[in-house]
């Protein structure tokens, strides 16, 4: 089970450093409670909900598998907040 936790949590870290990287942005241009929400949504919306399904319906591996693809669907929205974020400062610039 350890070579099949290796294979495929991995992926997760990788998102989850861009993940922070992109709440750390949003904390330098003053929206922390952005940030502290799409973290929140991410632990308590994405990642145990999907953990539990996994589990259900996959065992093992779909509580692995819970980590990366809740870590893609929330990597994806900070940048889009961030890319927009940056959108409206460049407006006011």
């Amino acid at each position: 089970m350890i070579a099949l936790y290796l294979m495929i949590v991995p992926a997760g870290y990788f998102l989850n450093g861009i993940f922070y990287i992109g709440n750390a942005v949003l904390d330098t241009l003053n929206r922390p409670m952005i940030a502290a929400l799409i973290t929140f949504g991410h632990l308590f919306g994405l990642y145990l909900p999907m953990a539990s399904l996994g589990n259900k319906y996959w065992g093992q591996i779909g509580i692995f598998a819970a980590y990366p693809i809740s870590s893609l669907i929330a990597t994806t929205v900070v940048l889009l907040v961030v890319r927009s974020t940056v959108q409206k400062y460049e407006k006011i610039a």
